[in-house]
């Protein structure tokens, strides 16, 4: 991953419980299909491309902005997206909330589940490393000198 880009993970809602799990049982899919319109939707926005894996289903360029579903076999194993902070637009921004709205599903970060709303995702990135280098590179990479 690109310093430029922030990562979290789409996890659906039914994960969420209480009880303490493991990242891997919450990030898990498993048999859960996802709303075939979503995927429409989001393919264009991020065009579908060849992954590195063939595990992998691919919407976007793995060096910019992008969504990944990852597959064991043919069981969803977890889905990841990556942001460009460098070139992020609003309609993306709004494209990849869409997608996480209807498949009923959050947003997870740093062990943390956050509501799929625009305001929560310009937070998220504002707050990241990547939003930081973006600011001013030297600045970042000085503070970590």
């Amino acid at each position: 991953m690109a310093v430029w880009q922030i990562q979290f993970f789409i996890v659906k809602g039914s994960n969420l419980t209480t009880e303490k799990r493991k990242p891997e049982d919450i990030l898990i899919w498993g048999d859960t299909p996802l709303d075939g319109n979503s995927l429409l939707k989001l393919s264009k926005l991020l065009h579908r491309k060849k992954s590195w894996s063939d595990e992998i289903v691919l919407y976007g360029n793995e060096e910019e902005s992008c969504l990944e579903l990852f597959y064991e076999e043919t069981v969803l194993s977890e889905i990841s997206c990556r942001i460009d902070v460098r070139n992020v637009t609003i309609k993306i921004l709004k494209g990849i909330i869409d997608f996480i709205v209807i498949n009923n599903a959050k947003i997870f970060i740093n062990n943390v589940y956050y509501p799929p709303t625009l305001e929560n995702l310009v937070l998220i990135i504002k707050n990241s490393d990547a939003y930081k280098f973006c600011e001013d590179p030297s600045k970042f990479l000085d503070q970590r000198a």
